[in-house]
Parts: C-alpha cells; structure tokens; sequence
C-alpha cells in the first residue's frame, strides 16, 4: 500500500497487516531548489506565475513540509483568487 504516513501499517488491523510486506520506502522532503525546479518545469506551458511567486511556493512547501502537493495547492488557491478578483 501507498501511504503519507509512516506509520499506517501499524494503524491496520493484524490481518491487513500481514498482507503488506515488510518493505518500506521512504521518500525525503523536497528542499526549495528541488521545488522551484518541479514547479517552474510544470507551469512552464502556462506561464502566469512570475519567477517570485513560484520562489515564494517552493520555499513555503520547503519549510512546511517538503510536500510538493501542496506547492502546487498554493499556486492553485492564488490562481482562482486572481480569477475571482478579475471577474
């Protein structure tokens, strides 16, 4: 199974337990560079973002959380807000 958390196979009944295996793959937290990079190759096709925004999402995700989801959640929540205000 795929989880965020690293402890979810202990959540799990013994019984669905059993049926996971024992291995384990962590994955690290991006750091900003990383992110940056993510983000500027992936809203490359529609550039609406300037450089300090996408510069401001990775470093946010950096230190909150390593999460690029949720980079990519911010860009998203600012998208629709510049959306909204422009209508």
């Amino acid at each position: 199974g795929i989880s965020n958390t690293i402890n979810m196979p202990e959540r799990l009944k013994p019984s669905i337990q059993s049926r996971l295996g024992g291995k384990r793959c962590i994955f690290q937290a991006y750091n900003k560079e990383d992110a940056k990079r993510i983000l500027e190759v992936k809203l490359k096709p529609a550039p609406i973002f300037e450089n300090d925004a996408i510069e401001f999402a990775a470093r946010k995700t950096a230190v909150n959380s390593g999460d690029i989801r949720r980079a990519f959640q911010m860009c998203k929540a600012a998208a629709e807000r510049v959306m909204a205000e422009a209508e």
